[in-house]
C-alpha cells in the first residue's frame, strides 16, 4: 500500500507549459510425522503367511481430523487470496506507472508534447486492464463454489437464461467494498489522470479526435472529472460539426453543475455556452441543407431516366402539421 505522500504525488497537476495562458488546456496498492515401521514377520511355522500391517500403525501413518477425514489437502483448500504479495504487486504497478506520468509531466512542461504523450501511454500500459464498472473478479474458493452451483442447475432453460447474465467470474461490487480497496481507488484515479494528460497533449498538437477519445476513457470511471470534461469540450468545439458542438454544450452544462468551481471558471463556462449555442444551430442548418442537396442530386439521377426531376414534386406544409406532395409537369 502506497503511503499518503506517494498517493498525492501520483496525481499532481501538469506543470505549466511554455505557451500556457489563461486558456491553457492543462488548467490545470508443519511437523515431521514419522511412521513407525511394522513389526517383522513371524519366524514361526507360518513363515509362508504374509505379515499383516498393524492397524494402529496404519492409523498413525494417516493422521486424521476429529471427523475422521485424512489430514492434508482439504477439498475446500484454495490458494490464499489475501496473499500480502498481492498488495505489494499492486503498489509496484502503481509506482511504475506513476514514474512514467512524472516523466511525462516534465516533458510537457518543456513543450515536448509527443514525448510527453508517449510517456503517458507507457504509464497506461503498466496498469491492468479495466474491468466492467461495478463488477469485480471472483477467484479462489468463491469461484469454485459458484462453478459448482452452476453445474448443479445446468439445465437447458438455465443455459438460455444465462446469455443475459454477467460472466460467472464477476459479481457486483458494493460501495463498501469499493471503499475498502484503496489500491483499486488509486488505480482508477491514476488511469483517469493519465488519459486526461494524453488528451492535453493531443490538444496541444491539434489532434482533436484523439483528444476526445482520450477524454472518453478518462471519464469512463470518473464521469465528473472536471479537467476531462473541459478538455473534451474544447476538442469538440474545434471539430466544429453539429454533433461535436452539441456534445461540447452538453459537457459545459455538466461542468456548470459541478461544485466548488472558481468564479473565473464559471464565467468561462457561461461564455462558452453563449458562444456555442448559435454556432451549433447554424451548423445544424448547414449540415441539413447539405444533406438535402445530396438527396436531391440522387433523386434527379434516378428520376432523370424517366424524364423527370425533383422539381416536378412540390411539398406543401399543412396547417395541422405534416406535408402534402403535389406533382407538376
Amino acid at each position: 500500500m502506497a503511503s499518503p505522500s506517494s498517493f498525492s504525488s501520483r496525481f499532481e497537476e501538469l506543470p505549466p507549459s511554455p505557451t500556457s495562458s489563461t486558456h491553457s488546456f492543462h488548467s490545470t496498492d508443519d511437523f515431521d510425522q514419522s511412521t513407525p515401521e511394522p513389526p517383522p514377520p513371524s519366524t514361526s511355522s507360518t513363515t509362508t503367511a504374509r505379515a499383516q500391517p498393524n492397524p494402529s500403525t496404519r492409523e498413525q501413518a494417516k493422521p486424521s481430523t476429529s471427523e475422521g477425514e485424512p489430514l492434508g489437502q482439504d477439498e475446500n483448500d484454495e490458494e490464499d487470496d489475501d496473499d500480502p504479495d498481492h498488495d505489494h504487486d499492486d503498489s509496484d504497478i502503481l509506482d511504475r506507472s506513476s514514474t512514467f506520468k512524472t516523466r511525462g509531466n516534465t516533458l510537457f512542461g518543456k513543450g515536448q508534447w509527443q514525448e510527453a504523450l508517449d510517456c503517458y501511454r507507457e504509464g497506461l500500459v503498466e496498469l491492468p486492464v479495466r474491468t466492467k464498472p461495478g463488477v469485480k473478479i471472483v477467484k479462489g474458493k468463491q469461484k469454485e463454489e459458484q462453478k459448482q452451483g452452476e453445474e448443479q442447475s445446468n439445465s437447458a432453460e438455465n443455459i438460455l437464461d444465462g446469455v443475459d447474465k454477467l460472466n460467472l467470474e464477476e459479481e457486483p461490487v458494493t460501495e463498501a467494498e469499493q471503499e475498502s480497496d484503496p489500491e483499486e481507488v488509486e488505480l482508477v484515479e491514476l488511469r483517469s489522470v493519465l488519459f486526461a494528460n494524453v488528451a492535453a497533449c493531443c490538444l496541444k498538437m491539434e489532434r482533436w479526435k484523439e483528444a476526445v477519445e482520450a477524454c472518453d476513457e478518462a471519464l469512463e470511471e470518473k464521469p465528473k472529472y472536471m479537467k476531462a470534461l473541459h478538455r473534451r469540450a474544447l476538442a469538440n468545439e474545434q471539430l466544429g460539426t453539429w454533433s461535436s458542438l452539441t456534445s461540447a454544450l452538453e459537457d459545459y452544462t455538466a461542468l456548470s453543475a459541478l461544485p466548488d468551481l472558481s468564479p473565473s471558471f464559471k464565467q468561462q463556462i457561461k461564455s462558452a455556452q453563449t458562444r456555442l449555442t448559435p454556432l451549433a444551430k447554424a451548423q445544424q442548418e448547414k449540415e441539413q441543407a447539405e444533406m438535402m442537396g445530396k438527396l436531391k442530386d440522387l433523386g434527379n439521377t434516378v428520376l432523370g431516366k424517366f424524364g423527370l426531376s425533383t422539381e416536378n414534386f412540390k411539398f406543401v406544409e399543412q396547417p395541422g402539421g405534416g406535408y402534402s406532395m403535389n406533382f407538376q409537369r
